[in-house]
């Protein structure tokens, strides 16, 4: 089956080579010229032959509903994005439709499909990258949590000054976050419901039980992406990073040092201050 993902330059699409049957070759053949000729209705047609008639797969799918926006066929699109199974795909192709979904003013569809991707391959920096990215192009500001529950992050502090940090997913992925538990797993512990304040005691009942308290609560999905700005030069020390030239002048940056990256997300100025409210 040939594949379809987004270009380098984030304009158009990018064909790649992979068995496939005779037909279907000869449509993404006909795809691939259409593009090439800058015929975004002939692309379209195309790729809904694939699609509709040929039964390509998400690959298929996904350029199609690119291609549908393009043409302002947004309803359209959308229908589409709707049926595609996210829980079956890759990270490349869960990044790909939450991007589509970004396009469709969707940021909330859009941003569990990225943290999952994420989540899926936090080892691949364009993974990791295109993530982060998608959260500044999001327009939306960090939910805000009262307690720990899925998909929450939480800080407790011991009066030594030690400190426990979780970060709580009612689903698996293939990989696990740092401080990665199951919902299960917190409740066990008995972290589910506890606010700002609330103790904690690790290990209770035993000689070296420890109280805790609740310090912070955030989202997951902020947690995330503050821990992707945080370490991408660490962990990714000869991957490009967002903005070419971009460096981080202090540790731990601040949000002015991500200015020129929140400037360069979006050519709406709202994301200015949406970026600064996952940046603290």
């Amino acid at each position: 089956m040939t594949g379809c993902c987004v270009s380098n330059d984030g304009t158009g699409l990018r064909l790649l080579t992979a068995r496939t049957t005779s037909s279907s070759s000869v449509t993404w053949y006909a795809a691939a010229i259409a593009r090439r000729r800058n015929d975004p209705l002939g692309l379209v047609t195309y790729l809904e032959q694939l699609v509709d008639r040929e039964g390509s797969g998400v690959d298929a799918t996904l350029s199609l509903i690119q291609g549908l926006i393009r043409l302002g066929r947004t309803e359209e699109a959308r229908g589409r994005a709707e049926k595609v199974p996210a829980e079956a795909l890759e990270a490349r192709e869960m990044l790909y439709l939450s991007a589509l979904w970004l396009e469709l003013d969707e940021p909330y569809a859009a941003l569990p499909l990225a943290l999952r991707a994420y989540r899926m391959a936090s080892d691949d920096f364009e993974i990791a990258r295109g993530f982060a990215i998608a959260v500044l192009n999001s327009k939306t500001a960090p939910a805000a949590c009262d307690q720990v529950a899925a998909d929450t992050h939480v800080v407790l502090r011991a009066s030594d000054g030690s400190a426990l940090e979780y970060v709580v997913f009612s689903e698996a992925t293939t990989t696990r976050l740092n401080n990665e538990i199951s919902l299960e797993a917190a409740s066990q512990l008995g972290l589910v419901g506890l606010r700002v304040g609330d103790s904690f005691v690790q290990n209770p009942g035993a000689f070296f039980e420890k109280p805790f308290t609740v310090e912070k609560i955030q989202s997951a999905l902020t947690y995330a992406f503050q821990d992707v700005i945080a370490n991408y030069g660490k962990r990714f020390p000869t991957a490009p990073f967002f903005v070419t030239g971009f460096t981080l002048k202090t540790d731990p940056p601040t949000v002015a040092d991500f200015q020129p990256l929140i400037d360069s997300a979006h050519d709406r100025v709202r994301n200015r201050d949406v970026g600064s409210m996952f940046i603290v």
